[in-house]
Parts: C-alpha cells; sequence; structure tokens
C-alpha cells in the first residue's frame, strides 16, 4: 500500500469498478475512486455498538491529502476515548432548525400559556426568521446574537432589541426543557440595553401642526386611521384592527375583544370619532374599518404616512405609540384622575380593579372630550 500524498492520489486511474486504496501509514485512512475518476478521501473503523463505518472527508481537490489526513485522525482518536463523532454527524442532521422549535414553543406554550403569543409570532416573523430560522440550534452563536441585538438597537431602540433577546432566550429554553437541545443558550451573556421610560407626547406647540399635517394628508384612510388613533388612545394593533361589528354607534363605544393584556375593552367614543366613523361607514366595502389589500384583509403598519405627516408638521422624535401617551397626558392636564385615564386606556391595575368596577363609561367619554377639545383648541363647555 503507498503512504497516500498528493503525487499518488493523483497518479490514480479510474477502473471499471470502485475501488480504495488504503494508506499505509495510517490505518484505516484512504481514498476512494469511482469509474468516473471522482477521488473521495474516508475513514474506516469500528464505531459504537460494533458496527463498522466509512465516513467520507472530502473530495480530492476540494480538500487536500493531509487536510483529510487529519480529519481521519481525529475520528480515529475520539474513538479511543469512546466518542464516535458519525454519531454527533448523525445528531447534527437530526437536530431541530430555530424555526422548527420557534413553531414548536408558539402551539406547545405560546398559544396555551401566554395571552400575548401573537407578538411573540409578529416579532419572529419581523426580527428573527431570515436571521436564524433556518439555523440548526448548534449553528446560532453567541456572536451571532450580539450582532443581531446591537442591530436591532440601532434599527428599532433598545428596548425591541432586549425583547427579542428575551424571546430567543425562551425559545432554546423550552428546547432545553423538552429534549431537543443540549448545548448553552446562545443569548446567555448577552447584555441587555438600558432601557429609559419614555416620556414622549404631543407638546401643546406641537399639538396644531401635527392636526393640520394630518388633515393635509391626500389618503383618507391614512387621515382617519390617524385622528382616531390620536382620539381613542388606543394601542395601533387594535385600531388597525378595528372591526365595523364591534362598533356600536346607538351607545357610542368600540368593543375590543382581547387587547395586549389578554382582556376585552370598551372604548368610548366622542363624537369627533363617531362622526368619522359613520362617514367611513356609507362607503363600507370591508368587514375593517381600514381595509387594504393585505393577508390580514386591513391595513398594516402606515410608516410611510407617518413619516409624510411628520416631516410636513416639523415633529421630530415622534412615534405612533407617542399618541396613546398624549391621550393620558391631555386628560390628566384636563383634570381627570388616574383612575379615569387607566379606564379610557384598559391599563391594568390590581390595586384599582375595584374602583374600576364600578366607574361608568360616561366619566371616562367626558374626559375624552375635554382632552380632545383642548387638543383641538375648542376650549370646554362650562
Amino acid at each position: 500500500m503507498p503512504n497516500l500524498v498528493k503525487r499518488t492520489v493523483d497518479a490514480l486511474k479510474p477502473q471499471a469498478s470502485p475501488y480504495i486504496v488504503w494508506d499505509d501509514s495510517l490505518r484505516g485512512f484512504g481514498v476512494k475512486v469511482t469509474p468516473k475518476g471522482k477521488k473521495s478521501y474516508l475513514v474506516k473503523y469500528v464505531g459504537t455498538g460494533g458496527k463498522q463505518r466509512k465516513p467520507s472527508l472530502g473530495v480530492h481537490g476540494t480538500v487536500t491529502c493531509e487536510q483529510a489526513r487529519e480529519k481521519a485522525k481525529d475520528f480515529l482518536s475520539n474513538m479511543q476515548l469512546g466518542i464516535d463523532m458519525m454519531d454527533e454527524r448523525e445528531q447534527m442532521r437530526e437536530e431541530l432548525s430555530f424555526a422548527e422549535l420557534f413553531d414548536m414553543y408558539i402551539e406547545r406554550h405560546a398559544k396555551p400559556h401566554k395571552k400575548t403569543w401573537k407578538y411573540n409570532q409578529e416579532y419572529y416573523n419581523r426580527h428573527i426568521k431570515d436571521v436564524i430560522g433556518r439555523e440548526k440550534l448548534s449553528f446560532v452563536t453567541q456572536a451571532k446574537m450580539a450582532k443581531l441585538h446591537q442591530k436591532l438597537g440601532a434599527e428599532s431602540g433598545p428596548s425591541m432589541a432586549n425583547q427579542i433577546i428575551t424571546l430567543i432566550g425562551m425559545v432554546y429554553n423550552k428546547g432545553i426543557e423538552w429534549g431537543h437541545f443540549k448545548g448553552e443558550v446562545p443569548t446567555k451573556y448577552i447584555k441587555k440595553f438600558k432601557e429609559k421610560s419614555r416620556d414622549r407626547f404631543l407638546q401643546k406647540e406641537e399639538m396644531s401642526r401635527f392636526l393640520v399635517s394630518v388633515d393635509a394628508e391626500p389618503d383618507e384612510i391614512m387621515r382617519d386611521f390617524f385622528k382616531i388613533l390620536l382620539f381613542t388612545g388606543q394601542r395601533k394593533s387594535n385600531v388597525l384592527a378595528m372591526n365595523w361589528k364591534n362598533i356600536h354607534f346607538d351607545e357610542g363605544y368600540w368593543h375590543i375583544p382581547e387587547t395586549k393584556n389578554g382582556d376585552p375593552l370598551v372604548v368610548p367614543l366622542i363624537k369627533d370619532v363617531l362622526e368619522m366613523l359613520k362617514a367611513r361607514l356609507k362607503n363600507k366595502k370591508s368587514e375593517w374599518v381600514f381595509p387594504a389589500d393585505s393577508a390580514s384583509g386591513h391595513l398594516q403598519d402606515p410608516k410611510k404616512a407617518w413619516k409624510r405627516i411628520l416631516d410636513r408638521a416639523e415633529i421630530e422624535n415622534l412615534n405612533m405609540h407617542d399618541l396613546r401617551r398624549t391621550m393620558g397626558s391631555y386628560q390628566t392636564m384636563a383634570g381627570a384622575s388616574s383612575f379615569v385615564v387607566a379606564k379610557s386606556l384598559g391599563h391594568k391595575s390590581l390595586k384599582s380593579t375595584e374602583i374600576y368596577a364600578r366607574l361608568g363609561i360616561d366619566p371616562v367619554r367626558d374626559s375624552m372630550e375635554n382632552a380632545v377639545g383642548d387638543m383641538m383648541g375648542k376650549g370646554r363647555e362650562v
């Protein structure tokens, strides 16, 4: 048997049938030659359970003879320690991708136990799927997670970056619990960003510019959407998915079947909002108040229109969620109690549950009318 080196492997000629030439210095190391002339390195050994194995080490020309020899040594030396590297290869092939484990996490854990599971799915689709969805669990590294954390921090803010890292860690922990992963969670040592409590809302001197800019928006759906977002103080996701069947015109309220905290909410509708909705109802084309050509059938995140409005109004550092905070702030400035504000925004508080139960809808609507009157410069009736 020859000592396998580049020169001797290059000299091997194809025959009618495949054949193997074994190395004379490293027992079990060889090269297989096919009738078409393909030459592949391999190593032969007795694996766990007494099964003979011949894993491929690479194709001659793609890997060098010496690289293949080192791989063969790894297989043989590990086997001396009772470790069959083919077992590890097979386990790796069978290992779940992050997408597969995430789907399992949603079905087995999030849907049965978390009222906010839809947000987990949305975060995955928007920020995680394209980055690590196809990766095997063991291939997601801490370095990749740190890079994702920094990127999201710069593009989407510290809070979102921290939430994404937390979600990935939770999925891995469930993978460990269910026996699908034995490694270390790749987010374990990621240091979260410090988050400042955001207190931004439309100031008095900005409000008129904002409303003028909204009125100047050429798209009627966008005009109505942003005004209703502001004048109801509700979450963007709920307003986007506003459904006609939940609008009660006679009683003047909007019933949200399920909010972010999992509970239903009754939202008083002030006169301005009711007028906009009645006008939209005349041209109703869908079950949705804000229909759109989208997978959901309703308007999605209107970022471009939002930017146009802010640019016209010359307003900076304002996001759509700040309109929700604006309603609460103007209610407070108009003299509303914290309980009334919490009731109108659907905030949950164990301490005030009893008070909420006694609180009627009219004082909440009055408070919202006063707040919107101040926003629009109408002044309050005495």
